[in-house]
């Protein structure tokens, strides 16, 4: 394991769509941080209000959004590339175990998940910071749960990089599995709020199927973590959820990639 993890961060940092990923994400990041902060400044008593909630982090935390856009795009296009250029079948060939070969690529995922998170951080209060000076110092006060909130979104953005691996391991060519992930992601954006509609107004019962999808999960995390503590009971079922779609995607990709011919 230790040496394919050698081998694939090798390959990724010598890929030019990682440094183009980077810097698209660096893009996205600066210009609503900066959006932000030059908004707020033309409306100062908005801006107070938003000062009072840390308002940096809280573009830093709707930032997130784009991390995980992004990550998914690139751990399709690192598998996908393995299997255009016929490095994977050399690999594999070589005797390794092919779910060590498959956890490689995940835990190469989450390494950039790691970084992306950190760089993004970096990136939105810098940016910030230079946008609007030190004119509101509260402004970039740090939230009271900021570990949890990143350890949470770590946790989640796991679960994005084993969605994109598992699509590209079962449809294996770049362009497809980007589309079918964007087609599937919109579709569980909203399917489950129609759902929940349904349930409502017709059936009459008080539950929420959105509640329990990861991209709902994804998104209070990022809202909640800003303005107030996160209650226990989220927390549970944020674990819960990401847990069951983390395990679930990667039996998935790890069954498919052994059985299938490379």
């Amino acid at each position: 394991m230790g040496r394919l993890l050698c081998v694939d961060f090798y390959k990724i940092f010598r890929t030019k769509f990682f440094y183009v990923v980077s810097l698209i994400l660096v893009g996205f990041n600066v210009l609503i941080s900066v959006t932000s902060v030059l908004a707020g400044l033309r409306n100062y008593e908005k801006f107070a209000f938003f000062e009072s909630k840390s308002g940096a982090w809280s573009v830093t935390y709707a930032n997130f959004s784009n991390i995980a856009l992004l990550l998914a795009i690139l751990s399709v296009l690192f598998l996908c590339s393995e299997f255009s250029h016929g490095t994977m079948k050399n690999i594999a060939t070589k005797g390794f175990p092919r779910e060590f070969i498959y956890l490689s690529k995940f835990f190469v995922g989450l390494s950039c998940a790691v970084f992306y998170l950190l760089l993004t951080i970096a990136s939105s209060l810098i940016s910030s910071l230079i946008a609007g000076g030190n004119r509101l110092p509260s402004y970039y006060s740090l939230p009271s749960n900021l570990a949890l909130t990143l350890l949470l979104t770590l946790f989640f953005l796991a679960v994005y990089v084993s969605i994109a691996l598992m699509i590209a391991s079962l449809v294996r060519k770049s362009g497809n599995s980007l589309a079918i992930y964007v087609v599937a992601s919109t579709l569980i954006s909203f399917l489950p709020d129609l759902l929940d509609n349904f349930i409502r107004n017709t059936l009459n019962w008080d539950f929420s199927i959105s509640s329990y999808v990861y991209v709902r999960c994804f998104n209070e995390i990022t809202q909640m973590g800003i303005v107030s503590n996160i209650p226990s009971a989220d927390i549970v079922r944020y674990v819960c959820v990401g847990g069951f779609f983390l395990a679930l995607t990667l039996i998935i990709g790890i069954y498919y990639f052994r059985e299938r011919d490379i």
